[in-house]
């Protein structure tokens, strides 16, 4: 349902915002729980992230020789949101921890797609570098979806589990950029290990991260979290196993960002 959902959605909604509409109500919805639900948390990390995905598109540009940041259009759009933003954290008070933890996924997610440029040359980001790239989403989105909390130990495991399922969706994505990339001279782990391997290597990383799931339920009394991760494995699953080298960009969006977005539904619902 949720796969016929995007792909009527796709048409009917505008690409430049439907993509970070799709990336926020993700993040949004693993951020959050059905049992104890917080509608100014969950209206935080949504407006974030769609900030965040939406200035993506727009290719941000910071010139170092004349310090100039250079944003396509929609400034009053990014200023509202950004005052909303504003205004829900102060709202919402989050411990200190908590907030370095948002603002490291922000300035990872800021050096991650927007180009500089100085006198010897153009860097376009850390999605520009082998593997750094999907480190750096991994770890922007375990941050914010996941955070580390001080109070409870085992919320190590849930942060790493949460981490390690994105960083296999990101690499997931990159088979889909992949004559893109070498146009541009951009490494990337399909260029240089393969469909197969990168393939392979994204279930791995799946099954690890179910796994650290099964562990943190070990000390809990209720075992719903591992539904959650096992069913979202499973899907995730499924869905690289069915990519091959003529997917299409319609494909990649229902069976890679697709299994993101059931990923958020299993957890809000299971958590």
């Amino acid at each position: 349902m949720t796969l016929m959902f995007l792909s009527r959605t796709t048409y009917a909604v505008h690409s430049k915002y439907f993509y970070p509409f799709l990336m926020a109500s993700s993040s949004a919805l693993m951020a959050s729980t059905s049992n104890h639900f917080f509608a100014f948390h969950f209206l935080f990390i949504f407006i974030g992230t769609f900030i965040g995905y939406y200035i993506a598109i727009l290719h941000p540009e910071i010139k170092i020789t004349n310090a100039n940041f250079k944003i396509n259009e929609s400034k009053i759009i990014l200023t509202i949101a950004f005052i909303l933003v504003l205004v829900l954290l102060v709202k919402l008070s989050f411990p200190v921890f908590q907030l370095l933890q948002y603002g490291l996924a922000s300035i990872l997610s800021i050096i991650y797609y927007t180009q500089f440029t100085t006198k010897s040359g153009t860097f376009e980001g850390l999605r520009s570098v082998y593997l750094l790239k999907n480190f750096s989403i991994a770890l922007a989105w375990a941050f914010v979806t996941s955070p580390i909390l001080m109070e409870n130990s085992d919320s190590i495991l849930l942060f790493l589990q949460r981490f390690l399922f994105l960083f296999a969706l990101s690499v997931s994505i990159d088979l889909r950029d992949i004559k893109k990339d070498k146009m541009r001279r951009i490494v990337t782990f399909p260029i240089q290990h393969g469909f197969r391997k990168t393939k392979g290597g994204a279930i791995i990383l799946l099954l690890l991260s179910t796994t650290l799931v099964y562990f943190y339920t070990c000390h809990q009394s209720s075992n719903s979290l591992l539904t959650a991760s096992i069913t979202s494995a499973i899907l995730s699953i499924i869905g690289i196993l069915n990519l091959h080298e003529q997917s299409t960009n319609k494909q990649y969006l229902l069976l890679v960002d697709g299994n993101l977005l059931l990923h958020g539904i299993l957890f809000f619902i299971f958590a």
